[in-house]
């Protein structure tokens, strides 16, 4: 059988090395000769790429090791269905950011999938297919998951695999909670397409009860009960499992298990989490440089955007993204002081009441700068649990350190070109941006410090 094989790559390989400078049609009749040699579609749409895929097999063939398997599986047509499952409590591509348990992460994903659609159809195209990818976003309401699910043809029959390549379909999934009730939003759409795309889409699959559709948004904290009707027992128990990541009181986690050592009750860390861990690495494109760029890029600034910015940072008059509570007013005082800033859900992870914690104990920061944060929304009950002890605790700490006058606390933007001015604006006045994580909590993946 090896033999055979054999004799029909060198074959291939014969009959390719005198047509590198044949033209189309030519190459076109070599092409159409593969399936005689037992050959489908899919080694490459140049002669060149053809050669190099065929040199590879014949490596395997005669001398067989892990790279050059490596490199030859990367180059064939493999992998045709993706699913992206994400945790959002509501995705859609606008007016959903600052809601709760809702961040960076919806810009992130939407990007990615941009990206992925462009890098999959130039593969598709190099490897000689003449085939149109559908591409859907699946994302599902729960806490810490970012997955991406290959599924490959390594499971079905070889006639199978055979149907495959003559007829492929490329499939990205990216799923998402259905929220009817989720007024003004897009969140209630079964099918939505993403724009800047041809082939992508994103599905949203409501979780459900014994009464039917949960129509609403609910929080994570009361999500468990859902999950055995919305998905597989064995991914929700994935989800489940903290010691996978933090570890637990006799075993170590993910980002020990390389660096360190436990002494049950006495000490547990040696060395500390590994920054090179795969888990910390934001997948392409990463930031959109569209959006965020240097200040000092002036030709590419977004000036018009300036007079709505300096009334969000500086104006006195109560609109609906700057309100007074009781004693806490959110106004500055000293417009020309540098400012401290910070844009973030607000949430236990974010921990941007830290932020606010360690500025009111800091006298003389106080007296150097001003602090700016944008987050949730103090104007409107949450429903989120977290987010409203979050709440709480941030008009406290504003009374307690007494941050009238230094502190300026924004409602959740939603219109991320002008966040990316916004942050450059900050830069002109000297300012820096912020994040104070909660030394408790492992936040792997986080794409406002790429922003």
């Amino acid at each position: 059988m090896a033999g055979r094989t054999l004799t029909r790559v060198l074959s291939v390989k014969e009959r390719l090395s005198g047509t590198l400078s044949a033209s189309p049609n030519e190459l076109l009749a070599v092409f159409s000769r593969f399936q005689e040699l037992g050959f489908e579609k899919g080694w490459g749409d140049t002669v060149q790429r053809v050669l190099e895929t065929m040199h590879l097999l014949l490596d395997l063939l005669e001398a067989p090791d892990p790279c050059t398997l490596e490199k030859f599986l990367g180059t064939i047509p493999m992998v045709f269905n993706v699913v992206i499952l994400s945790p959002h409590g509501y995705f859609a591509q606008a007016n959903v950011l600052g809601y709760p348990d809702t961040g960076g992460q919806i810009v992130y994903i939407l990007d990615q999938v941009r990206a992925l659609e462009n890098e999959m159809l130039l593969r598709i195209k190099q490897q000689g297919l003449d085939i149109t990818p559908r591409i859907l976003i699946v994302i599902t309401k729960l806490q810490l998951l970012l997955s991406i699910i290959s599924v490959t043809n390594s499971d079905v029959g070889y006639a199978n695999q055979k149907a495959l390549l003559m007829n492929p379909s490329f499939s990205l999934f990216q799923v998402t909670r259905l929220l009817p009730d989720a007024v003004g939003t897009t969140c209630g759409e079964r099918l939505e397409q993403v724009d800047g795309t041809q082939h992508t889409s994103i599905l949203r699959v409501p979780f459900r009860n014994e009464k039917g559709i949960l129509r609403k948004w609910i929080s994570r904290f009361d999500v468990w009960p859902y999950l055995e009707t919305y998905t597989e027992v064995k991914c929700a128990r994935r989800y489940q499992s903290r010691s996978e990541t933090n570890g637990l009181k006799d075993t170590v986690g993910q980002y020990e298990s390389h660096t360190a050592f436990t002494l049950p009750g006495l000490y547990r860390v040696v060395h500390g989490i590994n920054v090179f861990d795969p888990k910390f690495n934001i997948v392409s494109p990463g930031a959109d440089m569209q959006v965020y760029f240097p200040q000092v890029e002036v030709d590419k600034r977004l000036t018009h955007f300036h007079p709505e910015i300096e009334e969000l940072l500086f104006s006195s008059v109560e609109n609906d993204e700057h309100k007074t509570r009781n004693s806490c007013r959110f106004v500055l005082n000293d417009r020309n002081k540098p400012i401290i800033f910070s844009m973030a859900r607000l949430d236990r992870v974010k921990n941007l009441t830290g932020l606010v914690e360690l500025y009111g104990r800091n006298a003389r920061l106080r007296e150097l700068v001003n602090l700016v944060v944008v987050a949730g929304d103090h104007g409107k009950e949450s429903k989120d649990i977290e987010e409203l002890a979050e709440r709480k605790k941030m008009f406290s700490l504003i009374e307690e350190y007494n941050l009238n006058g230094h502190i300026r606390w924004i409602s959740a933007q939603m219109d991320r070109v002008r966040n990316g001015e916004l942050y450059r604006y900050i830069a002109d006045t000297k300012g820096a941006f912020v994040q104070v994580m909660d030394h408790c909590v492992l936040l792997p993946l986080d794409l406002r410090i790429l922003d």
